[in-house]
């Protein structure tokens, strides 16, 4: 049996790159029109704007990022942000040129730019995922010309967990966790975050963090770690037991 990861899977990708696309598209019309309307806008006013732009764009990487505990998601808004803003002030001279329509929505435009090619892009990553069943193993490739392969043999499977949260059940997919007797499929890795502030007689301090954080016993669903994002997952998992019924010659109990 081969399996690969449905578009629905990806919807949550998908739909923060559609998100940044359109919201593009409003922050463009809408700073348009207000510098029709009032020409000699202010440049605290263009501040205001890109502050809210700037919350707008960056809030959603940050949810992102302790939702699917990567800290990426906050790292790509910050980055494009920068790009986009730094294009602006750094050829602001060039606003009044013919072309100079770039430069004044740069930050905009970087967005949806990235946006439409990354939709692309996670299309592209997700059939690079290929997953097969059969007696003896299970084999999990990815990458391009499917350069990774993971192999794990029926014998080492401990347990067989399903992995489905209300959205997914609406959407027909889940993932099938595979967990060995090496620890695949018991933990991953996390992100974390806080406030820290300290205070004394000749100093106050605080500060604010976020990183990495090892968190056993926690599962976080990716396509290298687990049939991700498969169509029919209860079949697969039952089809998975079956095999290792008869890799331990014992009957099969759903």
């Amino acid at each position: 049996m081969k399996l690969k990861p449905t578009r629905r899977a990806f919807l949550l990708r998908n739909s923060i790159f559609l998100y940044y696309f359109f919201l593009s598209l409003i922050a463009i019309m809408g700073y348009g029109i207000a510098y029709a309307e009032m020409p000699e806008t202010k440049l605290t006013d263009i501040i205001l704007y890109m502050i809210l732009w700037m919350v707008l764009t960056i809030l959603p990487g940050v949810f992102l990022a302790f939702k699917r505990r990567r800290f990426g998601w906050f790292l790509w808004s910050l980055l494009m942000n920068i790009a986009g803003i730094g294009v602006r002030w750094y050829f602001a001279d060039s606003i009044d040129t013919q072309y100079g329509w770039i430069i004044e929505y740069a930050p905009f435009l970087v967005f949806a730019a990235i946006s439409i090619i990354a939709l692309a892009v996670v299309d592209a990553h997700r059939r690079t995922y290929e997953y097969e069943i059969s007696e003896g193993c299970i084999k999990i490739s990815y990458g391009f010309l499917k350069s990774n392969q993971q192999i794990i043999p029926l014998r080492h499977i401990t347990n067989v967990l399903l992995d489905r949260n209300f959205a997914a059940r609406l959407f027909g997919v889940g993932n099938v966790v595979i967990v060995t007797s090496s620890g695949m499929g018991t933990g991953d890795r996390g992100v974390f975050g806080g406030v820290a502030a300290g205070g004394g007689a000749k100093r106050i301090g605080a500060g604010v963090y976020m990183g990495g954080i090892s968190q056993a016993k926690e599962f976080v669903a990716d396509p290298k770690n687990c049939i991700y994002g498969v169509s029919k997952p209860t079949r697969v998992s039952e089809t998975i037991q079956r095999l290792l019924a008869k890799e331990r010659d014992m009957p099969y109990s759903p």
